[in-house]
């Protein structure tokens, strides 16, 4: 079994086309990303999720 990939929500904003804080509160309650995951008071997104996003905005 391997480990899921986490990135700081910042990598992850900045993967998704350096959208800002607020857009990713958005995205979050409009039910595009996924809830991060906490660790701490840090918010991460899992990789694989990102990926998928940005595959799917390439398809559409």
């Amino acid at each position: 079994m391997s480990a899921e990939c986490l990135l700081p929500a910042k990598e992850a904003r900045k993967r998704l086309g350096g959208i800002s804080k607020m857009t990713e509160a958005r995205w979050r309650r409009r039910g595009y990303l996924p809830e991060p995951v906490r660790v701490g008071p840090r918010n991460f997104y899992r990789e694989s999720d990102i990926a998928r996003l940005i595959e799917e905005g390439a398809n559409a």
